[in-house]
C-alpha cells in the first residue's frame, strides 16, 4: 500500500514539477537533476558509445532514467513514511516533515554525487527549498490521504469506496505519466522546431548561399535538456581570481567597449569523420584580451576560467585567451545570442572544438594551474585543438548537407553526367591551403579548386570538376593540408577523446543513362 501510494504521490509531484518548469522555465526539474547526475558520473568513453548509438536521444533516456529512479525512490518513501504513521503516531503532520527532509537530503546528495561546481550547488539547494518543498507537501498529503484510506476504521461500503478510489488513482498514474511526457517532449522540442521547419532544398545550390550557417540551422549541443534561460536585467559578469582589477560589467557595459565582428566555425568534438555537427556564423563582441587588460592579470596566471549559469565551466590557457580571434560573443549572424547558443554572452575561440566555447557565462576567474572542466574530467581532452579534416558534401549521402539546405540524400550519377564533387574542409586557426580527391581510392589524386574563405577561423570550400565516362564503383576520398603545411592524418580514429580523425569516404555507383 505505501509503495503504490508513494508511486501515485510521486507522478502527481512530477507531474507539478513538470509544469513548473514549463511556466517558470527555471525552475529546477528532479529528474532532470538526476539525469545530469548521471550524465556527470558516467566515464566519457562509455557515454560516447551510448551517444553513437542513440544520438541525441541519449539525453532523453537519461532523462527517462531519472524519473524512473525518482519514482522508485517516491515508491520506497511511501512505504517507510505509512510505517512512520503507524508506529509513531503523528500521521500526515510526519509525512510531510519527513518527506521534505528525505526529499531535499536526497536531492543534496545527488547533487554532490555529480561532482558539481559550488555555484550550482548553491543554485540548486535553493532552489529546492523554493519549489521542492512545496512538492514535498504535495507528496505527503497524498501519501497521508492514502494512509488514512488505507488504515482508518470505516464502514463495510465506504472501505468498497476507499479501495475504488485508490484503485483509480493507481490506474491514473500511466496517464500521467503520459502528460509528463507529452509537456517534456513540448519543451524538449521547442528549440529543434525552427530547425525543422525549413524544408530542404530539392535541387543542389552553391555552397556559397549558405556559407554562413543561417542560425536555425546551426547545431547546437549541450549537457543540458533545456537551454537556461538567463534574465540579462539581472545577469552580471563576474571577473576575479588573480587579477588586480576584480570587474563587475553588465551587457551594456561590454557593448560599450571596442567592438569586434569574426566569421568563425564551431564544431563539436563528437563529431564524427562526414558528420554534421559543424556550422559557421559570423559573431559580434569584444575580445577577450580587451576584458583581461581592464582587469589587470597578474604575473603568475596560467588558465582562464569560465563559469556558466548551468553549471558548466571550463579552462583555457592564457595564451589562447589573449589570441586576437578569442572573442566573448553577444550577437551571431547579426542578431542577439538566442537562448540554444549562449545569451547573452558566450566565448569564441577558433582554436579549440565547440566544448571550449563555453555558453551562457557568468564568471571568468584567472588562476594559477590548469583547470579540468566539466566534460574534462570524464576524459575528454584538455586543450582539443581542432583536427585538420574535409567532408565530401555532393556526390553521395551526406548528412552534413542539412547546415546547407540541402536534402542529404544521395544523387544518382550516370554515365556522361558532368558532376562537381565539392565539399568542405577545416582546420581551426591553422587554415587550409590544399584539398585533394582521389577517384581510385587514394591511388592517385586530384588538387581541388579552393574558394577564399570568409576568415581564416572559418571551413573552406571546395571542389572539382568530374566528367564521368566510365561504368562501376567510384571509390572517392578527400584529404585537406592545413594552412601550416601539415597533411590531414589518414589514420580513422573515433572522436573520442580529442576529436575525430581519417579520410572522409564514400563509394558512388555510375549506372547507365
Amino acid at each position: 500500500m505505501g509503495f503504490k501510494s508513494g508511486l501515485v504521490a510521486g507522478a502527481a509531484s512530477i507531474a507539478v514539477a513538470a509544469l513548473l518548469k514549463i511556466i517558470l522555465v527555471d525552475a529546477p526539474f528532479a529528474p532532470e537533476i538526476i539525469a545530469q547526475a548521471i550524465i556527470s558520473i558516467t566515464p566519457a568513453a562509455l557515454s560516447y558509445r551510448i551517444i553513437e548509438v542513440l544520438g541525441s536521444a541519449a539525453k532523453y533516456l537519461a532523462l527517462l532514467l531519472g524519473i524512473a529512479l525518482l519514482l522508485c525512490f517516491y515508491g520506497f518513501l511511501g512505504i517507510i513514511l505509512t510505517y512512520v504513521q503507524e508506529f509513531k503516531k503523528i500521521r500526515v503532520v510526519g509525512v510531510l516533515v519527513s518527506t521534505t527532509l528525505a526529499y531535499s537530503t536526497t536531492l543534496t546528495l545527488v547533487l554532490l554525487a555529480a561532482n558539481l561546481s559550488g555555484d550550482l550547488l548553491r543554485i540548486q539547494l535553493s532552489s529546492l527549498i523554493i519549489y521542492h518543498i512545496p512538492l514535498s507537501v504535495i507528496f505527503g498529503i497524498i501519501v497521508g490521504a492514502s494512509y488514512l484510506m488505507a488504515f482508518a476504521p470505516h464502514s463495510q461500503q465506504a472501505n468498497v469506496e476507499r479501495r475504488r478510489l485508490i484503485k483509480r488513482l493507481i490506474l491514473s498514474t500511466p496517464l500521467v505519466a503520459a502528460a509528463l511526457s507529452t509537456l517534456l517532449y513540448l519543451t524538449l522540442s521547442k528549440s529543434a522546431e525552427d530547425k525543422l521547419s525549413e524544408p530542404y532544398v530539392k535541387t543542389l545550390k552553391p555552397l556559397t548561399d549558405y556559407e554562413v550557417t543561417p542560425t536555425p540551422l546551426f547545431f547546437s549541443i549541450s549537457k543540458d535538456f533545456v537551454s537556461p534561460t538567463v534574465d540579462v536585467e539581472r545577469w552580471v559578469l563576474k571577473v576575479n581570481g588573480l587579477v588586480t582589477n576584480p570587474l563587475q560589467l553588465r551587457l551594456d557595459d561590454i557593448k560599450a567597449m571596442p567592438q569586434v565582428e569574426e566569421y568563425a566555425t564551431l564544431e563539436c568534438v563528437s563529431n564524427p569523420v562526414g558528420g554534421d555537427l559543424i556550422s559557421t556564423a559570423l559573431w559580434k563582441g569584444v575580445t577577450l584580451r580587451s576584458i583581461l587588460e581592464k582587469a589587470e592579470v597578474k604575473n603568475d596566471a596560467k588558465y582562464v576560467v569560465f563559469r556558466c549559469s548551468d553549471g558548466y565551466s571550463v579552462g583555457i590557457p592564457l595564451h589562447v585567451a589573449l589570441d586576437e580571434g578569442t572573442i566573448l560573443a553577444y550577437e551571431m549572424n547579426n542578431q542577439p545570442l538566442t537562448a540554444d547558443h549562449g545569451y547573452p554572452l558566450r566565448l569564441i575561440t577558433p582554436k579549440y572544438y565547440g566544448m571550449m566555447n563555453p555558453k551562457w557565462i557568468t564568471e571568468i576567474e584567472v588562476v594559477d594551474s590548469v583547470y579540468l572542466g566539466f566534460w574534462q574530467k570524464l576524459g575528454w581532452a584538455n586543450e582539443a585543438e581542432y583536427q585538420t579534416h574535409s567532408t565530401i558534401l555532393v556526390p553521395g549521402y551526406s548528412p552534413l548537407r542539412k547546415r546547407f539546405g540541402l536534402d542529404p540524400k544521395p544523387q544518382e550519377t550516370r554515365l556522361g553526367d558532368k558532376v562537381q564533387i565539392f565539399g568542405i574542409a577545416f582546420a581551426g586557426d591553422r587554415g587550409i591551403s590544399k584539398v585533394e580527391v582521389s577517384l581510385d581510392g587514394g591511388s592517385t589524386w586530384l588538387t581541388a579548386n579552393l574558394k577564399k574563405p570568409l576568415s581564416k577561423y572559418t571551413w573552406v570550400i571546395w571542389w572539382l570538376d568530374w566528367e564521368v565516362n566510365t561504368l562501376g564503383s567510384y571509390l572517392i576520398k578527400v584529404r585537406a593540408t592545413d594552412g601550416y603545411g601539415n597533411l590531414q592524418s589518414d589514420d580513422l580514429s573515433e572522436p573520442f577523446p580529442k576529436g575525430a580523425s581519417g579520410y572522409h569516404t564514400i563509394v558512388v555507383h555510375v549506372e547507365a543513362t
